[in-house]
């Protein structure tokens, strides 16, 4: 098989070339871990530093070095000559010597700026005339390398293509634009004859595969305006065409470029045999591989980060032999209940079977009832459920989106059967615990924490959410959308013993193996009082509930990385923050200090009907523009099931009013800066 090397990894083109090229061994050079392809090996790089770029192309022994990496910005160009050449010349002169040390094929991607405007289609004879720093350095490289490594191939093109989330291409901003029914407006007097990438990567193949070598123009047979080529994007993707607008590149102060970009493409085609489609054929077949492109990612509003310690030590489990039951359980608790502050912890094989187990241990039936926020998922309520409890629900400070103590507190008052209460900590802002445990202790009312967005939050006190400090048990979420993974699980922690060993027996079918005494000695011990090894108990009804030695390997890599989760969360939250000052229809939802949150989700207040779309219009326009987002949540009175609990609405003004105005934004780690401004200038982009 035969292996290419790749500058540039981060852009439009090499991300392009990287999947059309993919029958062939690739690894590929990049400035920052941005963009990356899937199954594709990266070096990180200086491209000041040639030692480090000659070393790994050493390593690698390519057959084939294809260079796109370079300065490409005109004005950016124009500003820095220094820098472009550094780029542009003296890079490609360094990788043309290494082509030429090894042996392998060198293939340059240069530009088609490289003339003025005397000639409609200019030939790879046409004599060239630079308007530009930047096109003066691309012609400079061209030489450069052509004198360093004669059977270099050198191709002078214009290409499209769908391009990678924070490095957005031509064709990106036209659809981009259109699909969200923003008008565009493009050029009328510049025309260019581009190909799309994959029509260039089968140019690239057929070149490398021959003997081919010097300068080849790889372009489209006919020349277009890029206002027209706008009209046939809008055209194909059955876009309104209306929204194309023509201007003149006379009427921006740009640097001076040619308005005639078109080359000729009849050597490639007779060197070739190779003909090629028209813009119509391309850009449908661009249309038609949109989602197979894997450029076309959305960035999701939460996921897991998972890095290789975490597939290490799972895979450490999984040759252990121990997949269940053993050690990795009592590790994965041991590491929560030190990193709160907690005496007991109780792994469990979701947050929803944790919050069941301790509805169980408050001692919640038909006969009692319980109280939560109704923002939340319905997991919370519904443990209470499980045991017939009768449920209420108290409505939401506007400020915090917590439960509103006060009126709780209205509620125990009027209501003595309250036996139990599921604070929330919502988005992994903690409740004003001290304030309710204060309250409730003279009424006996057992506090359940849940918080399956709060791993890592502090109270105000500085003590970790987790602790129970002010509480009875807490219940943690290790979903992979969470701050921390474990595939799905949960975990309670609890300073009652009693709790403790009746939580142990509830989980694994009623039975705790550890160290229960037994009531039935007949069959658990022999007559010298021995116990018998194999015996166990049933003692009360439980449940299987157990997590596995997989997902607690997994959780316990996780919980070492929970200190830099934290800290790029809040990082994200201060950007977020700071740039939405100057929205005029969004703004954080909670007004909250940030820093003692382990901030979770993000929520924004948009005022829909001020802005004259829907969410659900929002939504769909944001995700074409592949930012996902969410709503957390639909209020829990509100779901179908609940309506038989004839609950009047119009007591939860807060919740309701938060519903109809919320929206939550992507937030987690591996969320990068580069994309979090893509959210944010996108989505101004829609709102004002």
């Amino acid at each position: 098989m035969k292996s290419i090397y790749i500058t540039g990894g981060n852009g439009l083109l090499a991300t392009n070339l990287i999947q059309y090229l993919n029958s062939y061994k690739i690894r590929s050079s990049l400035r920052k871990y941005e963009n990356l392809v899937s199954n594709t090996d990266y070096d990180l790089i200086d491209s000041k530093s040639y030692s480090s770029i000659k070393k790994k192309i050493l390593e690698f022994k390519p057959n084939v070095i294809i260079h796109t990496a370079g300065m490409t910005d005109i004005e950016k160009s124009e500003r820095f000559p220094k820098i472009a050449y550094e780029s542009n010349v003296k890079y490609s002169r360094e990788l043309a010597k290494i082509s030429s040390l090894i042996g392998c094929k060198f293939i340059y991607i240069s530009t088609d700026h490289l003339f003025n405007d005397e000639n409609v289609y200019n030939s790879e004879k046409s004599l060239p005339s630079p308007l530009n720093v930047y096109a003066k350095t691309k012609l400079l490289s061209e030489k450069t390398i052509l004198k360093e490594n004669k059977k270099s191939i050198i191709l002078r093109t214009n290409f499209f293509d769908w391009g990678p989330l924070t490095k957005l291409s031509f064709l990106d901003h036209i659809y981009n634009n259109l699909s969200i029914g923003k008008k565009i407006y493009l050029f009328d007097d510049v025309y260019f004859n581009p190909v799309s990438i994959k029509v260039l990567s089968l140019v690239i193949e057929k070149l490398f595969n021959s003997n081919k070598s010097g300068i080849f123009n790889v372009t489209s047979n006919k020349s277009i305006s890029k206002f027209l080529f706008g009209k046939k994007i809008a055209n194909i993707f059955n876009l309104n065409e209306d929204l194309v607008v023509p201007i003149s590149i006379k009427d921006k102060k740009l640097v001076i470029r040619p308005k005639n970009l078109s080359l000729s493409n009849k050597k490639i085609i007779n060197s070739l045999n190779y003909k090629f489609p028209s813009i119509n054929k391309m850009l449908r077949e661009v249309k038609n591989n949109r989602f197979l492109n894997k450029n076309i990612k959305v960035i999701p509003y939460g996921r897991h980060h998972l890095d290789r310690n975490d597939i290490l030590n799972v895979t450490n489990t999984l040759k252990s032999g121990e997949l269940t039951q053993g050690s990795q359980i009592l590790d994965f608790e041991n590491t929560v209940k030190k990193y709160v502050g907690a005496k007991y912890a109780i792994a469990v094989s979701s947050c929803t079977a944790g919050l069941h187990l301790c509805a169980i241990v408050a001692g919640l039936n038909k006969n009692n009832s319980f109280v939560t926020s109704p923002i939340s998922f319905v997991s919370t309520s519904n443990a209470g459920l499980y045991q017939k409890s009768k449920p209420y629900f108290v409505d939401i400070d506007d400020k915090t989106l917590n439960i509103d103590t006060n009126k709780l507190f209205e509620l125990i008052k009027k209501n003595k059967s309250i036996k139990a209460i599921f604070p929330v900590h919502f988005a992994g802002y903690p409740v004003d615990l001290k304030k309710i445990y204060n309250y409730t202790r003279k009424n006996n009312q057992i506090i359940i924490e849940d918080s399956a967005h709060a791993l890592g939050a502090k109270y105000k006190d500085g003590s970790r959410v987790g602790s129970c400090k002010y509480s009875d048990m807490c219940v943690f979420s290790f979903h992979p959308v969470k701050i921390a993974a474990a595939g799905e699980g949960g975990l309670i922690t609890t300073n009652n013993e009693k709790f403790y060993r009746e939580l142990l027996r509830l989980r694994s079918h009623g039975i705790n193996k550890k160290d229960d005494k037994f009531f039935n000695n007949k069959y658990a011990y022999e007559s010298s009082k021995k116990k018998n090894i194999w015996y166990y108990e049933m003692q009360q009804l439980g449940f299987h509930y157990r997590i596995t030695d997989i997902q607690s390997s997994l959780a316990i890599s996780q919980m070492a990385k929970i200190k830099k989760f934290l800290h790029k969360r809040i990082l994200l939250v201060n950007n977020y923050n700071k740039f939405f000052k100057k929205f005029k229809n969004c703004e954080p939802f909670q007004k909250v200090n940030f820093k003692i949150s382990s901030n979770h989700i993000y929520i924004v207040k948009i005022n829909f009907k001020k802005i004259g779309i829907s969410r659900n219009e929002l939504m769909k326009k944001l995700k074409i523009l592949r930012i996902g987002t969410q709503v957390h949540y639909l209020p829990i009175f509100l779901q179908h099931y609940y309506r038989r609990f004839k609950i009047n609405i119009s007591n939860y003004p807060n919740s309701i009013y938060y519903y109809n105005n919320c929206l939550t934004l992507p937030l987690y780690y591996d969320l990068s800066i580069n994309e979090q401004k893509y959210i944010i200038q996108q989505l101004h982009k829609v709102l004002e």
